[in-house]
């Protein structure tokens, strides 16, 4: 069986009127081209929030930020294998994808950087 990865990425950071829906769509279209990519390598299957929630959205008004939507997503990180970051702007300010390192950590994964084009390399701590 693949290993499950959990892809964390930003989206709605940094919380104000800046992150406009051109913003959301353009980190939709990041996330949902990174998964392709892993994905089409055949060795994992993907799990990204991203992708799975912004479709959501747009069918069935929502907060994203909700906690019904961070429940789900914790239930993905914990049932993951490893959990992978997308090297994209603001991802170690993004309280998103901070809190889920840290989630990653408590369920003791193993955490990777990703490009967009599906790279993989090692995470540093603090870079």
């Amino acid at each position: 069986m693949k290993k499950l990865v959990y892809l964390c990425s930003v989206y709605s950071y940094p919380y104000d009127d800046t992150v406009t829906p051109q913003v959301k769509e353009k980190r939709f279209r990041l996330a949902a081209k990174a998964v392709g990519c892993i994905t089409d390598k055949g060795e994992y299957n993907v799990f990204s929030s991203v992708v799975y929630i912004h479709p959501v959205s747009k069918y069935y008004k929502t907060r994203i930020d909700s906690i019904l939507w961070m429940d789900q997503c914790d239930q993905m990180l914990e049932l993951a294998d490893e959990v992978w970051i997308l090297e994209n702007e603001d991802w170690q300010k993004a309280k998103g994808v901070q809190r889920e390192i840290s989630l990653a950590k408590v369920f003791g994964k193993k955490i990777k950087m990703v490009t967009p084009r599906g790279r993989v390399f090692k995470f540093i701590e603090g870079i």
